[in-house]
């Protein structure tokens, strides 16, 4: 039994961390169909090569961590409809050069953005987490263009 059909079977589990041994190594997460529904917080800190699709179907997800994912696709799409998502914290999870926030995040109060290499933009449009952002917000290693 794998990692993926070992989760799925833990139908009560609330809190989750998976964590590669190497920096280098990637979180093979495309194989959980689908993740216990009582799921709040989970911390991925590995590579992982696409956003799993399971994502968005996190609906008692609370708080979300990411690390070292340096995912080449923006993540923030599947993240901003959880509806319960009140943290997150994302560290070298994002490779690309502009990360933009739309509709979504309607309880977010706590946002942190750190060591994203690549990154030269945030945008917030459109969206409810931009009256949560000034609340709790920390960006680390975010050139300020104002």
């Amino acid at each position: 039994m794998d990692l993926c059909d070992s989760i799925q079977g833990m139908t009560l589990l609330r809190r989750l961390l998976i964590m590669v041994t190497n920096e280098e190594e990637t979180l093979r997460m495309d194989a959980l169909s689908s993740p216990p529904r009582n799921l709040q917080s989970l911390v991925l800190v590995g590579k992982l090569e696409k956003v799993p699709q399971w994502f968005s179907s996190l609906q008692n997800l609370t708080f979300l961590y990411l690390h070292w994912s340096r995912l080449e696709e923006d993540v923030l799409p599947q993240i901003a409809a959880l509806p319960n998502l009140v943290r997150l914290s994302l560290n070298n999870a994002y490779s690309g050069k502009q990360m933009v926030f739309h509709i979504g995040f309607p309880k977010l109060t706590s946002l942190t953005i750190r060591n994203f290499p690549e990154l030269n933009e945030i945008i917030i449009r459109e969206c409810d987490a931009k009256s949560a952002i000034p609340l709790y917000c920390r960006l680390h290693g975010v050139r300020d263009s104002a």
